[in-house]
């Protein structure tokens, strides 16, 4: 089964309430993972060079639209897990630039879900996928 203790997320987005949106989503499907906000994409940059995240999510700066942003980050780190985040309809542009996935606003609360599929995190008999804990 998949380690999923050490999991490491980079939430970048100008709007404080998009980025709890997403880190609640993710918190209640992994507990015990470590989030890192930035709202700036210099910023952003520099902490996936630093911390080197599990994946991060990518929605428009003041300055920078997001697939601008994900291209970006896939040139930096070719095999980090990016998913693109948007209020608007630009999937296509996204996976374009390098997103492994791209979820529309009223989607986000399914991160953690998206993130447990891209991780191949199988789903038990009754369709939940079990988090995996250190053996006792």
């Amino acid at each position: 089964m998949i380690m999923v203790r050490h999991l490491k997320f980079l939430l970048l987005d100008k709007n404080p309430e998009d980025r709890f949106i997403i880190a609640q989503a993710l918190l209640r499907d992994f507990p015990r993972a470590v989030l890192q906000e930035c709202q700036d994409p210099a910023a952003a940059l520099q902490e996936i060079q630093r911390a080197a995240p599990t994946a991060v999510f990518i929605h428009a700066t003041r300055d920078k639209t997001g697939p601008e942003i994900v291209r970006e980050v896939r040139a930096l780190d070719p095999a980090l897990m990016i998913i693109s985040l948007s209020r608007v309809p630009e999937e296509a542009d996204a996976i374009a630039a390098g997103a492994n996935r791209f979820l529309q606003a009223d989607q986000w609360q399914m991160a953690g879900m998206l993130v447990k599929e891209l991780l191949g995190i199988p789903k038990n008999k009754d369709g939940n996928t079990p988090l995996a804990r250190p053996p006792h």
